[in-house]
């Protein structure tokens, strides 16, 4: 949400499995029946067999070796087990998703089961909520404060409440963010606490979102880089505690590179809000609530390019 994203990675092709017919068979006749004296002929033939068996047993091995999608690590939200996701699979029919324009819509027998939203922050400036209202967007999500991705201090965004109250003002559905660079679980509540303080007990239609990203090279250290899966995993749930302490549930925002960082089965308990542009559909097999689908939107009210995002909520 902080600057412009790098597309997911396609999913990967399905190598296949050994084929039974490269299994080793026996090489060579019972000893028995080998004759003592072979012509050159023979002798060529056997030098043959047995540069063939090496190949083929090399061939086996090597196909053997390649991990499919199936077994393999998932390159979009987490790890396989057993065969399965570690985080459920959606059940969306894509063939139900209409475009129009950079709007989007999920239709399914008639029924519109989806609707569009925006997410903003101090970037975008003064917003005209009422225009955004009247250009068909249903909800927004608000900043409503980070952590530095160097120095790790904490900050509102300075439009956060002007923004909320627009937004609420419009008749709009709201929910906010928080940019994480927490480093360790107690961070992870202080960012919490800050989102609390900040929103006073405020209603919200929508969860908190927890995004947390790892600044991309050249852009500045980010100081969180050195995290593993399991700490990642820790951070989030320890926001997500404390925030339903507080009395809200969280969403965790990431593209396929910001979720991958998570041990995705240890957040089966929190709805995702997947990221990812320039693509038809989504190329996750994850369930999901959320689809941020494009970074260049153009909605009334707001000057230059804004996130658009779809919320499938109705059509899980």
């Amino acid at each position: 949400m902080t600057g412009r994203r790098r597309p997911a990675p396609p999913p990967r092709a399905d190598r296949g499995s050994v084929d039974p017919r490269w299994r080793r068979k026996p090489a060579y006749p019972p000893a028995g029946a080998v004759r003592r004296r072979r012509s050159r002929g023979g002798i060529a033939a056997l030098l043959l067999a047995l540069l063939l068996l090496v190949l083929v047993g090399g061939l086996a091995v090597a196909v053997s070796g390649v991990a499919t999608p199936e077994r393999s690590t998932e390159g979009l939200t987490g790890e396989v087990a057993d065969g399965e996701l570690s985080y459920p699979r959606h059940s969306y029919e894509w063939a139900n998703l209409q475009r129009n324009g950079d709007r989007l819509a999920y239709v399914h027998e008639g029924r519109v089961l989806s609707r569009v939203g925006v997410d903003v922050s101090e970037h975008q400036g003064a917003i005209d909520w009422q225009a955004v209202a009247g250009d068909g967007i249903g909800f927004a999500y608000i900043r409503l404060g980070y952590r530095g991705t160097s120095t790790g201090a904490l900050a509102r965004d300075a439009r956060f409440s002007d923004n909320l109250a627009g937004a609420r003002a419009a008749g709009l559905d709201c929910g906010v963010y928080v940019f994480s660079q927490a480093i360790s679980e107690e961070e992870a509540r202080e960012e919490a606490r800050m989102a609390l303080d900040a929103l006073g007990g405020a209603a919200l239609q929508l969860p908190v979102a927890f995004d947390f990203e790892i600044a991309a090279a050249g852009t500045g250290a980010s100081r969180a880089k050195g995290l593993s899966r399991d700490q990642m995993s820790s951070i989030a749930r320890a926001f997500a505690r404390e925030m339903k302490a507080g009395g809200y549930d969280t969403v965790i925002y990431g593209n396929a590179a910001d979720l991958g960082r998570y041990r995705m089965s240890d957040l089966v308990d929190y709805p995702l809000w997947w990221a990812e542009y320039g693509t038809p559909v989504p190329t996750t097999r994850s369930r999901f609530s959320l689809w941020q689908y494009t970074n260049e939107g153009s909605v009334a009210g707001i000057r230059g390019s804004v996130d658009l995002n779809i919320d499938l909520t109705k059509a899980q």
